[in-house]
């Protein structure tokens, strides 16, 4: 399969670069995680390298399951603490919780978000807090 068609676009890599680099946040995930051979793999390094910045490193990390999760980390810490969440070896909610900080989220909105989804807490959000986390 071609992953040419599943790759961000130049303006999606330029975004998740610059934001590593400033400092915005530990991670960035410019495009879905695809599956690639080694030549492919190939392919999107070179892609990403050609659109880094200083403090923005590339990578490429194969996940238990096949895909590769690819982009831009501030530092080598954050590769690995990915390599390690992408293992398999991690419960799925402790995988979903450490995404979250690494992508610039604040403990406060992962809680949120968890228990918007279990539903509890609805009773608990006042109209505007709710509107805000649906983007309305």
């Amino acid at each position: 399969m071609k992953i040419d068609n599943c790759l961000p676009s130049p303006d999606a890599l330029d975004e998740s670069a610059y934001l590593v680099a400033r400092g915005v946040r530990a991670l960035a995930l410019p495009g879905f995680p695809v599956r690639a051979n080694e030549r492919e793999a190939i392919r999107i390094l070179t892609l990403l390298d050609s659109h880094a910045l200083p403090g923005a490193i590339q990578f490429l990390i194969r996940r238990h399951d096949g895909p590769v999760e690819y982009g831009y980390a501030a530092c080598q810490w954050v590769i690995d603490l990915l390599s390690w969440i992408c293992s398999g070896n991690v419960p799925q909610a402790q995988v979903d919780r450490i995404f979250g900080l690494l992508l610039g989220y604040s403990a406060q909105a992962i809680r949120d978000h968890e228990e918007l989804l279990t539903g509890r807490l609805k009773s608990e959000m006042n109209a505007t807090t709710m509107e805000a986390i649906l983007g309305r």
